[in-house]
């Protein structure tokens, strides 16, 4: 992809603007007047690689030394902070990615889209930090996963609002990678829920670790090289 990204002109060169809104005073008019101003172009592909990249860096990393040690500790305790660090940041880039694709191009909003979704996947680790000790379904504390569906619900009600805004509208593939994501993002707290349910086989919890494996791995990798494959779409650009 990174190869790609260089050698390809389309991949190359497919970028976004980038705005921020502001007061203004234009000279002869009293009074203010609210103005978007563009900050500048960046390049989507380079993003798409990064995604990729921080998963590979943190999932890699618990299989080697003290990092190895960590993370079969934390297996013993019922967590792995890795994954969630890694997901506070990973799905984070890709959700302002779709934001992008879908027309919301302000800095603040894009910052903001950014962290409360980083916040989402901190609260899972909160859940599996607060259930470290708990013994069955019953017991466990759920305060932690709810708070973290509140916290994910604020970038998704922007995407819809730009999705469903009027106007021309994003190209079709931009849907498609839209409903793509909405149904690999829900099996991600499914499998919480099957963990701390202790349902069928998610009673040990590193069976729930082993599914999240897959779901990073295959989850991860359609939707990285879906969201690639449209930047081959023309902008004004290209």
């Amino acid at each position: 992809m990174l190869i790609a990204t260089e050698a390809v002109t389309k991949y190359r060169d497919f970028k976004i603007m980038l705005t921020y809104a502001h007061w203004t005073k234009p000279d002869g008019f009293d009074g203010l007047v609210h103005t978007v101003s563009d900050i500048g172009k960046i390049r989507i592909a380079p993003l798409v690689a990064l995604f990729f990249l921080l998963s590979a860096l943190f999932q890699g990393c618990t299989t080697v030394g003290k990092f190895n040690e960590v993370y079969n500790a934390d297996l013993a305790r019922r967590t792995n902070r890795f994954r969630w660090y890694e997901y506070a940041i990973s799905s984070s880039v890709m959700i302002i990615i779709i934001a992008m694709f879908t027309g919301i191009s302000d800095l603040c909003a894009l910052i903001n889209m950014f962290w409360i979704n980083a916040c989402m996947n901190l609260f899972g680790l909160l859940m599996e930090h607060e259930n470290s000790n708990s013994t069955d379904a019953v017991t466990a504390t759920w305060r932690p996963f709810y708070f973290g569906v509140l916290a994910g619900l604020p970038p998704w009600i922007s995407i819809v609002t730009s999705l469903t805004a009027g106007g021309t509208g994003p190209p079709d593939f931009v849907y498609g990678i839209f409903f793509s994501y909405a149904v690999m993002f829900v099996t991600f707290p499914a499998n919480m829920v099957l963990q701390y349910k202790r349902i069928s086989y998610w009673k040990d919890y590193r069976f729930g670790e082993y599914c999240y494996i897959v779901l990073s791995l295959v989850a991860k990798t359609l939707l990285g090289w879906l969201v690639f494959g449209g930047l081959n779409q023309p902008n004004s650009y290209t």
